[in-house]
């Protein structure tokens, strides 16, 4: 079976070694980005399945809004 691809933005970095760890440990696949640019470059050569943002930051909320907007993004869980 496949791993799940996640795409993980969180500014905190504390909650994202804790999550990155337990996801890995559950058998998903974890890249971190630190920056819009980077999930947007992330997204464009990767399938991702789920995405998990903080929403604490102004980049994070304009993902989702270019992830909403995007017919081959718009139903990706995130």
């Amino acid at each position: 079976m496949d791993k799940i691809d996640v795409l993980m933005l969180n500014s905190d970095r504390l909650s994202q070694r804790s999550l990155y760890e337990l996801l890995s440990r559950s058998g998903y696949n974890v890249t971190i980005a630190d920056s819009l640019k980077q999930s947007l470059a992330h997204l464009d050569e990767t399938i991702c399945q789920i995405v998990l943002a903080d929403i604490d930051s102004a980049s994070n909320i304009e993902l989702l809004r270019i992830i909403r907007g995007s017919p081959e993004t718009s139903m990706l869980p995130v």
